[in-house]
């Protein structure tokens, strides 16, 4: 075996060993798929179909994307499918993360007084989840309290009433070219705005996606998938 092909193998394996030590006490969760650049969007309880191939060329999926990337302030990977109009895109930075602000119940309620909200009790991997679900018309986030990394977490999302405004001022009806234009180069918007869903990756794991929805260039729905499969996630 010639050295650079030793060289592969053991990077390969470091980096599944890097993964699956990250992955630890993690039962609850997906096993990250190491043989990726960047996580490909799945078929996510229905929403969209985002099934696709990724050429070798760093996680883009073609040269003018990669082009686009690179005028991009966020200097981001990302790739999409040919067989849809769906732009996937990893990762967008602190900027479209927490898109909510905090998810602790006070906060929340206190952004969001127009919210309900119920109790729901999940059983996996032999450990009971108590998930919160706020709601209000056929909008709705649920939470639930992850114990392994002590933390509050959101485990599901669908937003389709424009009442609720989300970070970046984004709500239902936002414009589609304003949106890409928070993260685009101007000269880029056009060749985008054929895309009807924008996907955003939480980060490189998988661990959650943003979808962006867009019917006639105003924004239609916001989900927030992510890869705790335990619970009913209500996204169809």
């Amino acid at each position: 075996m010639k050295i650079r092909d030793i060289s592969l193998v053991l990077f390969f394996l470091f980096t599944l060993l890097s993964c699956t030590e990250r992955q630890k006490g993690n039962e609850v969760r997906r096993n990250f798929d190491t043989t990726t650049i960047v996580k490909l969007l799945k078929t996510k309880s229905a929403v969209i179909d985002t099934t696709s191939k990724v050429s070798h060329d760093f996680g883009f999926s073609s040269k003018k994307l990669k082009e686009i990337a690179n005028r991009s302030e966020y200097k981001f990977s990302m790739l999409y499918d040919n067989n849809s109009k769906t732009l996937s895109i990893c990762c967008a930075g602190e900027k479209f993360s927490n898109i909510f602000g905090s998810i602790e119940k006070d906060s929340l309620l206190s952004k969001y007084p127009y919210f309900e909200f119920r109790g729901e009790t999940y059983k996996s991997f032999g450990e009971t989840f108590k998930v919160t679900k706020y709601f209000y018309k056929g909008s709705f986030i649920k939470t639930f309290f992850y114990k392994h990394a002590n933390s509050l977490e959101i485990a599901c999302a669908k937003i389709v009433d424009d009442s609720i405004e989300i970070k970046n001022h984004i709500k239902i009806g936002f414009p589609k070219k304003q949106f890409l234009n928070m993260l685009f180069d101007k000269q880029d918007i056009d060749y985008l705005a054929k895309y009807d869903t924008i996907n955003i990756g939480e980060d490189e794991t998988g661990e959650m996606d943003y979808y962006y929805i867009f019917r006639k260039e105003k924004l239609k729905k916001i989900i927030i998938d992510t890869a705790n499969d335990w619970l009913d996630k209500e996204l169809k």
